[in-house]
């Protein structure tokens, strides 16, 4: 995961990531000092940053910025907030939580089956390179 040593706050609309075991990285959206994800048994819900880290093997929440500011996008956060408890027919490479971030950004349906493919196409997206940071505490 691109990221720097610096910290930010998060913003609504922020991609915010986590490590899982080390090879997956799970990604969400940050709204009203929670997050949106896409839960493995296709359940779109709020949890807390606790609980976005729960079970997983990474300590610490990354949020997605440009030009080391976090990304604020209040049309990415109403987009997912529309989902809130909505299923969607989950894979783990077909339609994943990278999947329901981008379609919440851009509206459009794409396979995505890597956190690297995920960040070129939001960084595509936004017309430059985003980098992750790790959250204030």
């Amino acid at each position: 995961m691109p990221q720097s040593h610096s910290s930010v706050s998060p913003q609504a609309g922020s991609f915010v990531a986590c490590h899982v075991f080390g090879v997956i990285k799970h990604v969400g959206v940050w709204v009203d000092n929670s997050i949106i994800e896409l839960q493995g048994t296709g359940l779109i819900r709020f949890v807390s940053p606790e609980r976005f880290l729960k079970d997983r093997s990474g300590e610490t929440i990354y949020i997605s910025c440009i030009q080391n500011q976090p990304i604020k996008n209040k049309v990415l956060a109403q987009k997912a907030l529309d989902q809130v408890f909505q299923f969607r027919n989950y894979d783990l490479l077909k339609n994943n939580c990278y999947r329901f971030c981008y379609a919440s950004l851009t509206g459009h349906e794409e396979f995505i089956e890597t956190f690297s493919e995920f960040n070129q196409l939001i960084s595509r997206h936004y017309g430059e390179q985003v980098e992750w940071k790790p959250i204030n505490t």
